[in-house]
């Protein structure tokens, strides 16, 4: 059966299926609610003779999607949950495969080739309208640039419910260090603020920025706090510790961000930064100069740590440009 998930956002055609297990072919090219629904089905045929096992098979290729996040990253990092196994295999194991053909698939694309034939994850689509177009890997990976407890440092953070995303930023002058980034899943304020604590950040050298609209009132709070106000409380910092400007607009903060990248001295840690470094590299705008990110379930549309970095050049480094 087809998933047709323009045609059947709800999933109905999924209501009342009764399973054992479910093969699901290209899982890369399904919706992530998808696979959850199959995982939600699987194991409902309480009829089947001789109890067989509770399974969900699937294929997929490289792709920089949910797919990614929550299976080949988790296995990569040896976090998959117990009952689940990923398999890695590339074409060239298959032995049946005619020498001709691989011979031919040799004349794709060397980003197609990378990831259909090689099996390469990391590799990255070609894009045609990057919002930080000054982003060059020579010049701003650095791996060597490490937090150093001794220089101011700003956490900048983007409120999201799931989830809360921060860099952790150098700041001596015009330069900037991005050392590490923060990720908080189901966007708590106590797990962000356990996060800054575990940095050990002098409470004289730490300053807070990000995203204005953690400037309103959560109802979730008795005094109807917002969460900038919990992060002061909790980390017990002094009001000019946190700095927050209003939100820049797209169009200018990729002004901004873009003649930052240029004339300043900006370098990432990239093995602490996967996430900002994706970012910069694949986040989009439209012709009108607006960040493409309408749909959460593409990574490259969610530019979190994007916008955690145009706070802090919006908040900080806007002054040097």
């Amino acid at each position: 059966m087809a998933e047709s998930f323009d045609d059947d956002k709800d999933l109905n055609r999924f209501r009342g299926l009764e399973i054992n297990g479910a093969g699901l072919d290209e899982v890369n090219e399904l919706q992530e609610v998808t696979f959850y629904k199959v995982q939600e089905r699987i194991g409902s045929w309480n009829k089947a003779h001789g109890k067989p096992p509770i399974v969900c098979l699937a294929t997929c290729n490289p792709a920089q999607n949910w797919v990614k996040s929550i299976i080949y990253n988790r296995y990569r990092e040896n976090t998959l949950p117990e009952r689940w196994a990923y398999i890695p295999s590339r074409i060239t194991d298959n032995p049946h495969i005619a020498p001709e053909y691989l011979e031919a698939l040799k004349e794709l694309p060397p980003i197609q080739y990378a990831r259909f034939v090689e099996g390469d994850w990391d590799v990255l689509d070609d894009v045609a309208n990057p919002f930080l177009y000054a982003w060059s890997d020579e010049k701003h990976i650095d791996d060597s640039v490490t937090h150093n407890a001794h220089l101011p440092t700003f956490i900048s953070v983007d409120f999201n419910i799931n989830p809360l995303c921060a860099l952790v930023i150098q700041n001596v002058g015009s330069s900037a260090m991005v050392v590490d980034e923060i990720k908080i899943e189901r966007g708590s304020i106590d797990a962000f603020c356990d996060a800054v604590e575990a940095l050990n950040i002098p409470t004289g050298l730490l300053r807070i920025t990000g995203d204005a609209m953690g400037k309103g009132g959560t109802i979730q709070e008795r005094d109807n706090s917002s969460a900038y106000i919990q992060i002061k409380r909790r980390l017990k910092l002094a009001d000019n510790q946190i700095i927050i400007p209003a939100n820049p607009r797209h169009v200018n903060s990729r002004i901004d961000c873009n003649t930052a990248l240029k004339k300043l001295d900006i370098r990432v840690n990239s093995k602490n930064c996967k996430g900002f470094v994706f970012d910069a590299k694949q986040v989009q705008c439209n012709a009108d100069g607006q960040i493409i990110k309408s749909n959460r379930k593409n990574i490259s549309e969610r530019a979190d740590f994007l916008d955690c970095f145009r706070y802090f050049v919006n908040a900080i480094l806007k002054r040097y440009l």
